[in-house]
């Protein structure tokens, strides 16, 4: 008489059971906040421009940008950046400002999407408008400040800015664009472009 075997029925219900304890595991976590959530760089507040930089472009950091020591570093794997054609002015209401959504191509030495760290500068000028050359900075030095602005569907990262000026550019005019990033170690990257305003 033949026996049948358990061994094998039994081996399997302890590897579901731990299955089932790392789903159950993960979705705590999520749920609790500990995983962090992919950021919507759309989503961001558009930053002004700085009141003490030159359009030169050779600012070492953004002002009152705060490194503290273990967050983790962002890491820098781009050799280009372009300025995207998917980069537009928007305007969401006739009573809030307009502000510029740019969105740049990080690439490495392949053309293929890469990561940026560093600080990045985009300078805007808008002939006729006061004050004609407008600075922003953006701190990308660690994880969280790259993840901030970095758009995980298009590859892309993505910074809106918010002119200020005394006397806006016609509309129509062009603007002028052009960013700089000084990543940790190697040369700077810069890229330059238009958008109609």
């Amino acid at each position: 008489m033949k026996r049948h075997s358990n061994s094998g029925r039994s081996s399997r219900i302890p590897r579901v059971f731990a299955r089932v304890a790392v789903a159950a595991a993960a979705g705590a976590l999520f749920s609790s906040g500990c995983m962090q959530r992919e950021t919507d760089p759309s989503e961001a507040t558009p930053a002004r421009p700085t009141s003490n930089a030159s359009a030169d472009g050779r600012g070492s950091s953004a002002p009152g940008t705060v490194v503290v020591f273990g967050e983790p570093l962002a890491a820098h794997t781009a050799t280009a950046i372009e300025i995207s054609t998917l980069s537009r002015v928007n305007r969401t209401s006739p009573r809030a400002r307009p502000s510029i959504d740019l969105r740049l191509d990080a690439l490495d030495a392949g053309g293929a999407p890469a990561r940026l760290a560093g600080n990045l500068r985009v300078v805007v000028v808008a002939p006729g408008s006061d004050p004609e050359t407008l600075v922003f900075e953006f701190p990308l030095r660690t994880v969280a400040d790259a993840n901030r602005r970095y758009d995980a569907t298009l590859e892309q990262y993505l910074v809106r800015v918010e002119p200020d000026w005394q006397t806006p550019p016609a509309a129509g005019s062009t603007l002028e664009i052009s960013v700089r990033l000084m990543p940790p170690a190697g040369q700077p990257l810069e890229a330059v472009g238009r958008i109609d305003w």
